[in-house]
């Protein structure tokens, strides 16, 4: 029997050689692709190649024989309570012992639930829930080091209904979390964002323990109050809500999840797929509450209703085939939703009517086919590689960690395909934040070829035919740049645009892309083959269908010659770079619209809160929308940002940056004055891994230590210097 094991586990012993190769029989990537006869060579603690085979071994390598073993990357857990510590000796049940031993004891008999979890092979969990802010402090402790366990993404208190009646004689405090109407619910959340919060959670329905009710107890107005405050401070919102009418509520507030759900109807799964809402199924816990009815005084009459109720909504009761068939009909159901309005909006966006007698045809139109059959495949190959490992290390798991972790509702998250369906957007959404995409649907361009549009300081005049032509540049000041190359000024029809209908004719790019003046023509052909290979690709994991830059330019790449991308990079080598954008340091900033690529400002004025995020707006949108190459842009940072990324930049960027970050040829690109956005876009994209050639590994071996607050102030201090 072949058996698994996370590449966490085996890699935290690698980091005393300075040369380790891994061997496994089978080797399970994160796109769900199988390897055999792998080898994974680690450097220090970082992965830096895989490959296959005796010559895939480094010479001088030290050598760790897995090779009965599947390797498999790190797990996410995406619902847990990991401060849900039950002590048995104690003499009381789960649920009455909940919070009754103090915040300090509780964090220190739970960091076995932590240990236990990180054991298993679950490398990264959200946390959904805890009192005190036990979480945060746990949270806190593993980021520093004084606690082993898995990465955490927590929430502080859950929001729910004040549940406890006033009696007379009788003191009643209600916990930091209870919150009644639209006031009191946004000034709980933003106390959680205060407390250190990555997520906003809210119970939006009742449906937990052996209730197996699922009753609305936020309105949509409390739940979109809510919402908004998390969304404002650059957070993301989950929302618990069993019911049908809950989830429907919940999704229209602006749910990034939607926790246990049932029932739902076809239009609330059509709207979360338009919005890309995630749904986390509840599958087990039903089924172990069951299993130990006794630990936690459960009747008969409990333990027959949540018999009664799992196969009924799809959750896994013991040995009843029921519940496969529901979960294979919700899917089948999700993926006709999602093929029948991805080519609804397709056919709109050319301006046909959808035909409704063609129901077959299997056109995604670009969303991310979650519940296809490709991604059926993707699970089952991740499953069977990972549960052929479980023998002793999985009893062992529940019966030592989820009994005591009463609240690890999605554990089983990590054995049923069902909950596996979103571990990668997941871990998009935890890693990779929304605001830094700004994305918007493309519009219909238009075609007036007559009406003279100008900008100020130009004396030429353009049409909007030609501004929205890809194969030809508006070049407003033809004097200020040598003649462009045809592949620069016109393209190739039809499969390769203008370089500089997005770069601009100067090269000074604008933030949605790349500043390609002053690059080193070695190092532009590097990144355009690593765009061919898929070795360069955008941190973005969302709705496909809004495609970024980076996804389009990976088109241009497969399509041009070498020696085109030649001729384009001696071009933009020879140009001058100048700031194209201000950095101002505030803790808020103009109210923003999305445009196409980055913010535009709202109609009406007013000022939003800044939050974590890096903004950049651009001052006039008409001048940015005809390609302007003098255009203002601002790009909007938390206080204090330039002075601690200067201090990130004499530490860690100059050493191969430069004094001044103006690069080193030929390959090491300048990173002083260009867009503090599309930096820290590039930044996630070496955290997240995307951006995966073995020329970047240093990058991301740096990139994997910074937080999205150092990002953030490395960029704004970039930003901020003469290119």
């Amino acid at each position: 029997m072949r058996r698994s094991c996370s590449l966490f586990v085996v890699f935290a012993t690698c980091a005393q050689a300075q040369v380790t190769a891994v061997r496994f029989g089978r080797l399970i990537d994160a796109r769900g692709e199988v390897h055999r006869d792998a080898v994974v060579v680690v450097e220090h603690d970082r992965i830096t190649k895989v490959g296959s085979g005796d010559a895939a071994v480094p010479s001088g390598a030290t050598v760790i024989d897995l090779s009965k073993y599947t390797g498999l990357p790190g797990l996410i857990d995406v619902h847990t309570h990991m401060t849900f510590w039950w002590d048995p000796n104690l003499g009381t049940r789960p649920w009455a012992q909940l919070g009754t031993l103090g915040p300090q004891v509780t964090v220190f008999l739970a960091q076995e639930n932590a240990r236990k979890t990180l054991e298993t092979g679950v490398t990264t969990v959200r946390d959904l829930g805890s009192s005190d802010y036990d979480d945060i402090a746990m949270r806190d402790l593993i980021n520093r080091g004084a606690m082993v366990g898995p990465r955490m993404f927590v929430a502080g208190y859950g929001l729910h209904v004040n549940a406890s009646p006033i009696r007379p004689g009788v003191a009643s405090t209600p916990d930091a979390g209870t919150a009644d109407g639209v006031a009191e619910v946004q000034r709980v959340a933003r106390q959680q964002i205060a407390a250190g919060a990555d997520w906003i959670k809210v119970y939006g329905s009742t449906g937990s323990d052996r209730d197996t009710s699922g009753y609305e107890t936020y309105t949509y107005d409390e739940m979109k109050a809510a919402a908004d405050v998390a969304h404002f401070a650059g957070k993301r919102i989950a929302i618990h809500s069993y019911g049908p009418a809950g989830a429907k509520a919940a999704v229209r507030a602006g749910a990034e999840s939607d926790e246990h759900a049932i029932d739902m109807d076809d239009s609330t799964l059509t709207e979360m797929v338009r919005r890309g809402t995630v749904y986390v199924p509840t599958v087990d816990h039903n089924r172990y509450y069951i299993a130990h009815r006794a630990e936690y005084g459960y009747t008969e009459a409990d333990s027959t209703a949540l018999t009664e109720y799992a196969p009924q909504h799809g959750h896994a009761a013991p040995r009843d085939p029921r519940a496969r068939e529901d979960r294979d009909g919700f899917r089948r159901r999700v993926h006709r939703i999602r093929r029948e309005y991805a080519r609804a909006r397709s056919l709109r966006r050319s301006g046909h009517d959808a035909d409704p007698g063609d129901r077959d045809r299997d056109d995604h139109g670009g969303l991310p086919a979650r519940h296809g059959p490709g991604a059926r495949r993707h699970r089952a190959r991740l499953l069977r590689g990972h549960d052929r490992g479980r023998g002793r290390s999985r009893h062992r798991y529940q019966r030592g960690h989820a009994s005591r972790g009463v609240g690890h509702e999605g554990r089983t998250c990590r054995r049923r395909e069902t909950e596996m369906t979103h571990v990668a957007l997941l871990l998009a959404l935890m890693q990779v934040p929304s605001w830094a995409f700004p994305i918007h649907p493309p519009d219909p361009l238009g075609a007036d070829s007559v009406t003279p549009l100008r900008i100020p300081g130009s004396r030429l005049a353009f049409t909007e035919a030609q501004v929205n032509n890809v194969f030809f540049v508006m070049d407003w000041y033809p004097d200020a740049h040598p003649a462009m190359p045809d592949i620069v000024a016109r393209g190739r029809q039809p499969a390769v645009p203008a370089c500089g209908y997005c770069h601009l004719a100067d090269g000074a790019g604008r933030p949605e892309n790349a500043m390609l003046a002053g690059l080193p023509p070695a190092y532009i052909m590097e990144q355009v083959a690593d765009m061919k290979s898929g070795a360069r690709r955008s941190a973005w994991l969302g709705n496909a269908a809004d495609v970024p830059p980076s996804a389009r330019m990976a088109a241009v790449a497969s399509a041009a010659t070498a020696d085109e991308v030649a001729q384009a990079a001696r071009y933009f080598a020879t140009l001058r770079p100048r700031p194209r954008a201000r950095v101002v340091e505030s803790a808020e900033v103009p109210r923003t619209t999305v445009g196409r690529g980055l913010y535009f400002r709202a109609a009406g004025g007013g000022v939003e809160p800044l939050g974590q995020r890096l903004i950049e707006i651009t001052e006039d949108a008409e001048r940015h929308e005809r390609h302007d190459p003098y255009v203002a842009y601002t790009a909007y940072v938390p206080p204090g940002s330039i002075a601690h990324g200067r201090t990130l930049a004499s530490t860690v960027c100059m050493t191969c940056h430069g004094n001044d970050l103006h690069g080193v040829a030929p390959t090491v690109p300048p990173l002083a004055g260009r867009s503090p956005s599309y930096l820290l876009r590039q930044l996630l994209a070496f955290k997240t891994g995307t951006r995966s050639s073995t020329a970047g590994a240093p990058m991301r071996a740096v990139a994997a230590t910074l937080s999205l607050d150092d990002m953030i102030a490395a960029a704004a201090y970039a930003g901020t210097l003469s290119p």
